[in-house]
This record gives structure tokens, sequence and C-alpha cells, in this order.
């Protein structure tokens, strides 16, 4: 028997990264995951996911109640194993100290996987991480070792633009891909094709270093079903917003890389009435709900706007929906994988949205320009504006079959269940590390 450990600071009792919806995806395509390894004639593997005890109180860890309450459930409805990882709630998440304790804590819950199971595949997200391989080499003896195998889902990097400067994280990145060249159980997730050869370039991860995952959306699950009609106009009129424009919608996680400010010079100066949805939180603690950071901008440039500054993912999913939306908004600079285009897709099933995204970064590994979206030039404002200048004055049917073209694309290339159901198939047939023959050559 089998276990995947997958283990994130994020997706469990709070979900302001896109990281952390990768961990909510996991959960929600695990029984999809299950029925396709059974097809495939593949051994049971379990599901165990790991974050930090949300029960410490930290101030750049916000829990969401509503979210706990609703993952706890769906990991008690698909037999899905969730533990709490001991930390300092003195140490900030994004810090060396914190780093080294979470991937301590994960190397104390492997060892106790590897006696309750044959194989155990880790899977940490990002440098938080990257320290689990050393700690378990630290502390674990040599035959519970040589059943895990380790991989880091690198979700964001140093190297990416627009990231803050953290002391140490380039080094540990660096030191991780050095490892992951040179043992033979230690390796890098794929995720994006843009993404994996910036890994390649900046930090020589060579091809044996690579796990196949990829990145997706579990396209079945309930919060990627379209709401009907009369629900969209519900939550919508329930944050007041404006119909009577079209509306070009721009969401996610507050932070200098997905350049809102440069978003919000490219609507002002759409020559076309429309009116601006700026979804836009700062992940943190509660003493950040009332910060507004672009308010003044907003005032300044746009004529039409709502400014919603909590995480929000209800409207969204509604705005999607409405035929008023003309177009979902994307501004970040080399972004590394970028989920939204998918979302979107599966949530406006009857309307016809598109995204409007940059060529430059992990969108360009996912979209089509006037095929499945329009792009424009990351560096170039006006670039931006006409960009959006296209979505509005495209006809519906138009963006009608480029909304379609997407969806059909998240069905082929970035389904969840299938990423992860071919992952551990591959494994147990020996891809990354010990076969089913090995396991049998060891019990006789």
């Amino acid at each position: 028997m089998r276990a995947l450990l997958y283990a994130n600071t994020d997706g469990v009792a709070n979900m302001y990264h896109g990281s952390g919806v990768q961990t909510r995806i996991l959960m929600d395509a695990w029984a999809c995951v299950e029925a396709k390894l059974q097809v495939a004639d593949c051994g049971r593997w379990d599901l165990h996911v790991a974050v930090h005890d949300w029960t410490i109180p930290s101030s750049d860890y916000r829990v969401d109640d509503d979210m706990l309450e609703s993952s706890l459930a769906r990991a008690n409805a698909s037999g899905i194993r969730i533990h709490r990882l001991p930390h300092d709630a003195r140490n900030p998440l994004w810090a060396y100290a914190k780093w080294a304790e979470l991937s301590s804590s994960a190397a104390d819950l492997l060892s106790q996987l590897a006696e309750e199971y044959d194989q155990v595949l880790f899977i940490g997200v990002d440098v938080p991480y990257a320290l689990v391989r050393e700690c378990c080499e630290n502390t674990l003896p040599g035959w519970k070792l040589d059943k895990i195998l380790f991989a880091l889902a690198f979700h964001s990097s140093a190297v990416v633009d627009g990231q803050g400067w953290i002391p140490g994280r380039e080094a540990l990145e660096r030191e991780y891909v050095r490892r992951a060249n040179e043992d033979a159980s230690t390796f890098i997730t794929t995720l994006t094709p843009f993404f994996d050869g910036k890994i390649e370039r900046d930090y020589g991860a060579r091809s044996d270093a690579w796990m196949r995952l990829g990145h997706g959306v579990s396209s079945g699950a309930a919060e990627m079903a379209p709401y009907t009609a009369a629900e969209c106009a519900s939550v919508v009129e329930g944050f007041g917003i404006d119909r009577t424009l079209p509306l070009v919608v721009h969401f996610g996680r507050d932070h200098p890389m997905k350049r809102i400010p440069f978003a919000i010079e490219a609507v002002s100066r759409v020559r076309r009435p429309c009116h601006l949805v700026l979804i836009a939180a700062i992940p943190g603690s509660h003493e950040l709900d009332g910060a507004a950071p672009h308010a003044v901008q907003l005032r300044r440039e746009i004529e039409s706007y709502d400014y919603i500054t909590r995480f929000e993912r209800e409207l969204p999913r509604a705005l999607a929906g409405l035929p008023e939306t003309v177009a979902f908004l994307l501004s970040a600079e080399g972004e590394p994988m970028g989920q939204i285009p998918q979302e979107v897709a599966c949530w406006s099933r009857d309307a016809a949205p598109v995204i409007v995204a940059p060529r430059h970064g992990g969108y360009q590994d996912q979209l089509a320009d006037g095929e499945t979206g329009f792009m424009f030039d990351v560096t170039d404002v006006e670039s931006f504006t006409g960009a959006i200048e296209r979505a509005m004055d495209a006809p519906v049917s138009d963006r009608r079959r480029m909304s379609a073209a997407m969806r059909e694309q998240v069905l082929t290339k970035f389904d969840a269940a299938t990423n992860f159901s071919e992952l551990l198939v591959s494994i147990e047939a020996g891809a990354y590390g010990r076969t089913s023959q090995d396991d049998k050559a060891d019990a006789e």
C-alpha cells in the first residue's frame, strides 16, 4: 500500500494563493483519482494533506472558519487524512526559521507514514518544504528513507519576476535543485513549460530531475460548476455591482507581481465605457482588512468601478456567468502557473467572458491569441488596452467560441485527476523509484 503526502501552507484553512487552490483541487479530485487508478489496475494509494497548524495564532495566516469546516468535511467524506504541522507562531511564514520548522514537522510525519506504508510519495509546495529531504536524512533510519520519494512543487520561486527578496530563499531553492540533479529519489514536479524552462535555465535543473505532474483544475468539482443565471444575479446584486455597462474583472491576491496598477491604467485608456470590478485581497491578519492600496488610483483614473478588498471566490464565479461580463484581466509579469483561465472556463458555460492575458509567463502555455483569449505585450500598457478593446469589440459568438475552446483544453490538458493518476501509476511502474516487483522481491 502506498501514500501520497501533499504538504502546503494554504488550501485547508485559508486560500489566498494559487497554490492553495491546487490543494483544494487535489482534495476535490481525489475520488476521481482513485477511480482512475482502479481502472488502470494500480494498487491502492492513500492521500494525506499537511498544512501548518491553523490552531496556533499567527499574524500572517488568517483562518477562514467556513473554508476549514468545508475542508474537513470533504476530507472525511473522501477518506483523506489532514495533518497539522507544529510550528512557532513567532516566526513569519516567509522566513527560513519557519521553513526549517515545517520541514522538520513534515519529516516527523513521513517517519510515521514510512512505518504504515510500503512507499510514500512526498510533494511539498514551494520553499517552506525544501528542507524535508535533509531533515529526513538526519533523523530517519535507512529502511524508512528508502521508502520515500521526495518532490518539491515550485509554484513560485525567488527567480520569478516581481517577487520580493526573502533572505535565504534563492540559495535554498538552488541547493534543492542541485540535490534533485544528483539524488535518484529527489525530484521537482513540472508546472508549466514556461516555468520549468526558467528553473532549468536559472537553477540548472537537469532533465532527469523532473517528476511529470503539471497543474490543472477538478472540472467536475462542485466549486467549478457554473452558477445558474438566478444565482449569478443574486450574488452580484449582493455586492452591489453596477451591471449597466460591460464588465471587466480583475481578481486574485494583492501582490506587486500581479501589477494591479498596470491593469487599472490599461482599463482607464479603454475608449468605450466599461465597469471595472477589482477583487484584490492582501493575505494576512485581520488588521489588514481595511487596507485599500489602489483606492486613490481608481478614483483618479476610472469612472465606473467596484473595489472589493477581501478574498472572494463567489463573486468572480458569479461574474463569469453574467452576459454583461466581457473579460477577465490578468496582468502579472512572469506568472508561473495561473489557473484563472481554467476556472473561468468552467464557471462560464452559457456566458462568454474571455481571458485577456500577457504573452509572457505561464499564460502563454494555456492561451492562443484569438482562439482561447486575447493576449498583449506585458511591457506595453497600450497593448493591454488594445487587447481589452478587442474583447469588447468581439461578437458574442466569437467570445463563446473562445470560451468553449478553453473549456475543451481544461478537459484534455488541465484535468487534475488525470495528471495525478498518471503520476501515481508511473511511480508504481517504477518510473521514479520502487516498483511492485521490488516490493515482491523484498517480501520474498
